[in-house]
């Protein structure tokens, strides 16, 4: 198991190793650690506590094999696809812009028909 956290650039120290045993003491099998280290790495966070926090995740949702921990991340997508976009990310509608001069909204020929700086 140490092997698999130091193949990801992740060595463990001792009191760290101990943490992960415990982890496979409640019955977590290695290869879960070992994806628990590849997507800290992946993240960009090549720590022991992301990981852990990776493991402890799991564990609440009570994810024990591999397939059950991509079956989650098939499953997380799948809502992720259904959600609206953001409200910042939706165009606005005509009615919605921002007048490009205050109480009304010209036509871009009107625009080219008229010189908008000229005083009157």
């Amino acid at each position: 198991m140490a092997d698999a956290f130091a193949a990801c650039g992740m060595p463990l120290k001792a009191h760290q190793m101990r943490e992960a045993e415990t982890f496979l003491a409640m019955g977590m099998p290695p290869e879960l650690l070992a994806e628990a280290a590849r997507r800290a790495v992946d993240a960009g966070a090549a720590r022991w506590n992301y990981a852990k926090g990776i493991l402890n995740k799991w564990q609440r949702q009570g994810l024990t094999t591999l397939a059950a921990v991509h079956a989650d991340d098939l499953a997380f997508r799948q809502r992720q696809g259904r959600r609206a976009p953001p409200v910042w990310k939706t165009p606005l509608t005509e009615s919605q812009q921002a007048p490009i001069y205050v109480g009304r909204i010209y036509s871009a020929e009107e625009l080219a028909a008229e010189d908008p700086w000229k005083m009157s």
